[in-house]
């Protein structure tokens, strides 16, 4: 199926995945990035009262195929839920637009990367691989790396408050998602480092599909295998028989 067909699929499921409050108004493929992108063009249903800005948006999702794929979306309604869940982004960012961004200065560059460093510290010892290329490894070695410039980072790392939460998730849930890639101006959990990401679960997500169409019900996830009558942390979260 050529991404034209997928994607008529795809508008068929959409409009029925959006919230009452969003129209959808157009799905088509789009550039703009190295890789092929679906674009949801949408408006607001009912803006804010007294709402005096943009009113239309876009939201953005990979389209290749070797990507759907990938990441778990090759089905249409997968992919029409992965969109729907972009267009929700970007119709909060709409209404809620976040602070306009300064262009760094060097200096700030300088403290903000620092700041990174020592951040990522606390996960384990940092290593720096060349630009752009962090590998931060735990007392135990597993490790992950973290693809983002100096420049990149203090795009998101601003402002630094050291009373604030961190401007981005350190948190690596899985040991899959061994990447942590700067992608569309935020650091995003990948199982590589090639951009867009992918992360971890698509093979989960295709046993789970295969499990519903076959009218299964003895197939789920579990933070612990569910025949262990000590119900013990199952590292792997494994898929198994209940």
């Amino acid at each position: 199926m050529d991404d034209a067909a997928f994607l008529s699929q795809v508008q068929d499921l959409l409009a029925g995945k959006l919230g009452e409050d969003l129209v959808l108004i157009a799905l088509r493929a789009a550039g703009g990035r190295p890789w092929p992108r679906a674009e949801v063009a949408f408006r607001l249903a009912s803006p804010p009262p007294g709402w005096q800005g943009p009113t239309h948006g876009s939201a953005y999702a990979p389209l290749a195929p070797e990507w759907r794929y990938a990441s778990g979306n090759e089905e249409p309604s997968d992919y029409a839920q992965l969109l729907a869940d972009e267009v929700e982004r970007a119709a909060h960012r709409l209404t809620l637009p976040p602070p306009h961004a300064t262009v760094p200065t060097p200096e700030q560059i300088v403290e903000r990367w620092h700041w990174l460093l020592d951040r990522l510290a606390l996960n384990g010892a940092v290593r720096q691989e060349a630009h752009g290329r962090l590998v931060v490894t735990d007392v135990d070695g597993a490790s992950f790396t973290v693809l983002v410039t100096p420049e990149q980072w203090a795009l998101i790392g601003e402002p630094l408050d050291p009373q604030s939460d961190d401007p981005q998730d350190f948190n690596q849930l899985n040991p899959e998602d061994a990447y942590l890639v700067f992608y569309e101006g935020e650091l995003v959990w990948s199982v590589r480092p090639e951009l867009p990401p992918v992360g971890w679960g698509a093979e989960i997500r295709r046993q789970f599909r295969e499990a519903v169409a076959q009218g299964r019900t003895d197939i789920g996830w579990y933070a612990f295998d569910p025949n262990d009558p000590d119900r013990r942390d199952d590292p792997g979260r494994r898929w198994t028989r209940s």
